[in-house]
C-alpha cells in the first residue's frame, strides 16, 4: 500500500474546513494512496508542522501538499530540509499534481526519464526536434519550480545561455504540442 503524508496548510477561512479535508482525502484515495493526515489547523504553528512532519515522514512513500491558498511552499522547504530524497507533490482541488523540485539536476533527470532522452543528449549540440523540445520542457519545469535559479543557471546545466532559455520558454508556453506534452508528463 502506498502511503501519502498529506499536508493541508491553513485555509483562508472562506471555506468549510471539514468538507475541504474530506475532499482532499477522497482525492488522494482516488489516486491510490492511503493518506496519513493529522489536521493541525486548530493549533497551527510552524513548530507543530515541523514536529508532525519529522515524526511521520519516514512512514510515507510521498508527500502531498494541497496548496489552494498558495501556502505550501514553506512546508515543501521544511520537508526538503528533513529529507532531500522524498518526493514532494503539490496539488489543488480539483486538478492535477505537479512535482515540487528545487534541484535543477533532479529536474533535468525527471525530464530525461519522462521523455526518454539521455541527459548527455540534452546537454549536447543535437538539434533534433524531440531533443530541442525536451530542453524547452526542462526550461519551463525549472523556471516554474525554482525561485533562486537565474535563466543563466538553468541554461548552464544543458550548456545553453540565458537568451536560449528565454527563447525556449516562449516556445514552451506558446506551442500547442509543447503545452500538451508538458501537461501529459508533468500535469
Amino acid at each position: 500500500m502506498k502511503i501519502a503524508l498529506l499536508l493541508i496548510p491553513a485555509t483562508n477561512g472562506s471555506i468549510d474546513r471539514k468538507m475541504y479535508l474530506s475532499d482532499c482525502i477522497k482525492n488522494i484515495m482516488g489516486d491510490g494512496y492511503m493518506p496519513l493526515l493529522y489536521d493541525l489547523y486548530e493549533k497551527y504553528t510552524t513548530m507543530s508542522y515541523v514536529d508532525f512532519i519529522r515524526e511521520n515522514l519516514s512512514l510515507s512513500n510521498v508527500v502531498i501538499i494541497f496548496e489552494d491558498f498558495e501556502l505550501g511552499d514553506n512546508l515543501a522547504k521544511i520537508i526538503e530540509a528533513l529529507d532531500k530524497e522524498k518526493h514532494i507533490y503539490t496539488k489543488k482541488l480539483p486538478g492535477s499534481t505537479r512535482k515540487y523540485v528545487t534541484d535543477l539536476k533532479k529536474i533535468l533527470e525527471d525530464v530525461s526519464d519522462k521523455t526518454g532522452i539521455a541527459i548527455e543528449t540534452l546537454k549536447s549540440d543535437w538539434r533534433k526536434r524531440e531533443v530541442v523540445d525536451a530542453r524547452f520542457l526542462y526550461y519551463r519545469l525549472a523556471k516554474e519550480n525554482t525561485k533562486n535559479n537565474s535563466l543563466t543557471r538553468i541554461g548552464s546545466l544543458v550548456n545553453r545561455d540565458h537568451a536560449t532559455v528565454t527563447s525556449g520558454l516562449k516556445r514552451a508556453y506558446s506551442v500547442r504540442e509543447l503545452i500538451e506534452q508538458f501537461d501529459r508528463y508533468f500535469g
